[in-house]
């Protein structure tokens, strides 16, 4: 049935028509956020300037249960009693310029710009900061970070001086941000202009990349940057001008881990110290988003404020009368009224029955974009379209006229239940997140148990429905597929039993490691339970360099690699000591810290790949070998022994489950129900198996996580490598990111080279790329659904590109067989 042309057919029908919703509701989606370019609503009060001055200071990767301690940053919680306290959320994209860019314009930030985390573009609309710099009275200056001097580009209006050097920046950028800010807190005059500046920008990024290297959570380097901040922060603040308001606040907080980048409350949670002239004493200021800070320039210097801007301004951070307070609320709300006024005459979403006599901020939607009636049209297009698709083959096979309809039924059912479940998420989520396990976990259990079992219609309907509503339904997590997976190893009794070894099972001691880390992938990495995620701590254990840290590297490094040998006979033991003591070094080397070692190791690395490749043009059988072992050591090198240890027991075990346990899968069945769950077997197991690695290097956090993919939870450490001091985000990504897209890969290569049928999964991936893209209508009101599906329909892609070549390329190579015949 899978393996038929009409099958194919299907696929290629159902994947052409949901590329209309991929691609314009897709582009939608990622686009930029659809803002009025000019228009602003003229201040109450233009002539009361509360402040005659402002400092506002970001400090990158800056947590607000930290930057709160008074025993790590006493003088600026000393400070904010006499201010405002303001608890900030940021955008769920908790990337550095997404959130300069919403706390400088307000303008709200969409997915594509997690593509420009170095190099914001502004949007082009008036804001605060722009305003001041164009006001006679006011001189903007702008310090630190990069990402602002590619939102205020234009040298003429204001000075930028950049100090950060890239990651390895701990300290000497932040220095010499004070020293410069130092200078224009004594009013002088920034090179090329004429007056000094009296609202200053400083961007402070050494904590950010101290995060990011050491971690946060009990880390000493990160709690001494804190401190070190804090006392800094201190001179400067004593240089301030008694009439100039400052506010110190954070881009996005930080993982204990040193992540950032996902929609975790821990790193959207920053805080806001307030105080100055015109500013409330002792008040905490809640609910505040980090939009909101982009109203402060119109505020606090009595400028209009831009239609532009989606924020709300912390009025109750202010020290005002109630009449006062409601003036400025009005002013607000009326700049949001003509906003909303051009998104219905522009013909965008808009929100309907708002005015200007009744004040409802309930109704105006915070991260939300819009869902549009053209998106919609598509996706109800697109699945009366496949249901006649769907319709037309099962006819096509001789089905009765009711079964056919109740199949059709079926599946718009599914689907249509699917999308109601997934935009009613926020009151359904008892249902909505269990639904995401369901599916998978049933289609395994019934797929496995009918291959050698007779099956009656009623359970192959079964079957079916679970599978489709699996592909479908955007919640869908393919790491649960580990579980069953390891309990149908884990519940035999001929796992336990220790006896001659037999050549039609895995050899225990691939075995036994590889249940394990499912153990610890499965049970341990749940750190919302423990506190802590089991294969997150080994990897970030295996990268440190502590004497303990680094004796218990070597040993999973030489123990992992040894076993891994062993499984290849053409290699002899002495040949496998040789490999595994390499391969044990590799931390040792690696802690020194030095860029000459490093570049030994990735001599030996290159030298390796062009032996590689030499071995392959005389036909050496041992050139593959070779290739794969250096992937292991490059990811032994950026991921430590955790992630080049498990990498390599899992290929080995893996490998030789294709070849034994799970070889009469690559039989053909006679009986027809048991064919189609063999089928469906071929496809799920790599998938999962695939994502089993991917949870084994700490990448998902538990197999109830709503999340398979987060790049949030993503290692660059290893990114250091090569380049101590400074390297480039090129860099950082090669070799931080480098040695798991090339793993994965391999991963595809090993079914494909050991005969498993690629095509069932790349049906599977397919067929979820177009639920998904037909879905993507009922998204865009909903943050964290946008990122759930935008990851999930990203990384379905990049896999399916990959099985999509190995499957020519192993179509090339039996054609070439065959030829030569």
């Amino acid at each position: 049935m899978f393996q038929s042309a009409k099958f194919r057919q299907a696929i290629i029908g159902v994947v052409l028509i949901a590329l209309p919703s991929l691609l314009v509701t897709g582009t939608y989606i990622t686009s930029d956020a659809v803002v009025p370019l000019e228009g602003m609503e003229e201040n109450p009060f233009p002539e009361q300037a509360i402040s005659q001055g402002m400092l506002f200071v970001v400090i990158d990767g800056g947590r607000r249960d930290m930057m709160s301690d008074p025993a790590l940053m006493p003088n600026l919680n000393a400070r904010v009693q006499d201010g405002a306290y303001l608890e900030i959320l940021s955008n769920p994209m908790t990337m550095t310029a997404i959130c300069v860019k919403e706390m400088a314009t307000g303008v709200p930030s969409r997915p594509n710009e997690a593509l420009q985390n170095f190099r914001p573009t502004h949007p082009g609309t008036p804001d605060g900061w722009n305003l001041v710099s164009e006001h006679e009275d006011h001189q903007l200056g702008i310090l630190g970070d990069y990402v602002w001097k590619d939102l205020y580009p234009d040298r003429s209006k204001v000075p930028f001086s950049q100090h950060r050097y890239g990651h390895a920046d701990y300290y000497q950028g932040d220095e010499e941000a004070f020293a410069t800010l130092r200078s224009w807190l004594k009013q002088d005059i920034p090179t090329g202009f004429d007056r000094p500046s009296n609202v200053i920008i400083a961007h402070l990024s050494g904590l950010d990349s101290i995060g990011h290297r050491y971690m946060v959570k009990d880390s000493p380097e990160y709690e001494e940057k804190l401190r070190w901040l804090d006392d800094n922060l201190e001179l400067m603040f004593q240089l301030v001008p008694d009439d100039w308001t400052v506010l110190v606040t954070s881009d996005h907080g930080l993982t204990d881990t040193g992540q950032h980048g996902s929609p975790e409350d821990v790193i959207r949670e920053v805080p806001g110290f307030m105080w100055g002239p015109g500013i409330a004493k002792g008040v905490t200021v809640k609910g505040v988003d980090q939009r909101d800070i982009a109203t402060l320039p119109s505020m606090i210097f009595g400028l209009p404020l831009p239609h532009a801007i989606h924020g709300r301004i912390p009025l109750e951070a202010f020290d005002l009368t109630p009449e006062e307070s409601e003036i400025y609320e009005q002013w607000n709300w009326d700049a949001a009224i003509a906003r909303n006024q051009w998104m219905e005459d522009e013909g965008h979403p808009y929100v309907k029955g708002l005015s200007s006599d009744n004040i409802e901020w309930d109704k105006l939607p915070a991260d939300e974009m819009g869902i549009r009636n053209i998106d919609l049209m598509l996706s109800f297009l697109a699945i009366i379209l496949i249901s006649g698709l769907l319709y037309r083959i099962i006819k096509s096979e001789n089905v009765d006229e009711k079964l056919s309809k109740q199949i059709v039924g079926s599946f718009i059912f599914l689907i249509v239940f699917s999308a109601f479940i997934s935009n009613s998420r926020d009151w359904l989520a008892f249902m909505y997140y269990p639904l995401g396990v369901v599916g998978l976990l049933g289609t395994y259990y019934i797929a496995n148990r009918t291959i050698k079992e007779y099956a009656t219609d009623k359970v192959m309907w079964t079957i079916f429905a679970l599978f489709a509503f699996a592909i479908m339904f955007p919640e869908t997590r393919f790491t649960i597929l580990m579980l069953p997976i390891w309990l149908s190893f884990a519940l035999k009794k001929k796992t336990y039993q220790i006896k001659e070894r037999d050549s039609n099972e895995t050899s225990k001691i691939l075995l036994y490691p590889f249940l394990l880390i499912l153990v610890a992938a499965i049970f341990f990495s749940d750190y919302r339970v423990y506190g802590v995620s089991a294969t997150r701590f080994m990897v970030m254990y295996t990268q440190s360099y502590e004497p303990d840290a680094m004796i218990w590297s070597v040993a999973i490094a030489f123990n992992f690699t040894m076993i891994y040998a062993s499984r290849n006979k053409d290699i002899s033991f002495v040949t496998g000591i040789a490999i595994s003591s390499i391969m044990a070094t590799i931390p040792v080397l690696v802690s020194q810290d030095s860029n000459y070692v490093d570049w030994i190791m990735i001599y030996s690395l290159m030298a390796g790949l062009v032996i590689s490749v030499g071995m392959k043009i005389i036909g050496n059988k041992y050139s593959f070998i070779i290739f794969q072992y250096c992937a292991f050591a490059w990811a032994t090198m950026s991921w430590g022994a955790w992630g080049g240890g498990v990498s390599m027991i899992m290929f080995g075990c893996v490998e030789s489950l294709i070849d034994k346990e799970w070889s009469f899968l690559k039989t053909k069945q006679e009986d027809k129900h048991s064919e189609i769950s063999r089928q469906i077997m071929l496809g799920i197991i790599p998938l999962g198996i695939w994502f089993a690695w991917w949870a084994s290097l700490g990448q998902t956090d538990g197999i109830l996580h709503p999340r398979d993919i987060d790049p949030g939870n993503l290692f660059l450490k290893g990114g250091y490598i090569g380049d101590r001091l400074s390297p480039s985000n090129t860099w950082v990504g090669f070799m931080g990111a480098g040695p798991v897209i090339l793993i994965g890969i391999l991963w595809w290569n090993l079914f494909r080279s050991k005969g498993w049928p690629l095509q069932m999964a790349f049906y599977i991936l397919a067929a979820r790329i177009a639920m998904l893209s037909i879905q993507l209508s009922i998204s865009p009101n909903m943050p964290r659904l946008v990122f759930k599906m935008g990851w999930d329909l990203l990384f379905c892609i990049m896999i399916i590109s990959v099985i999509g070549c190995y499957m020519l390329y192993e179509k090339w190579r039996v054609k070439n067989v065959i030829i030569e015949a």
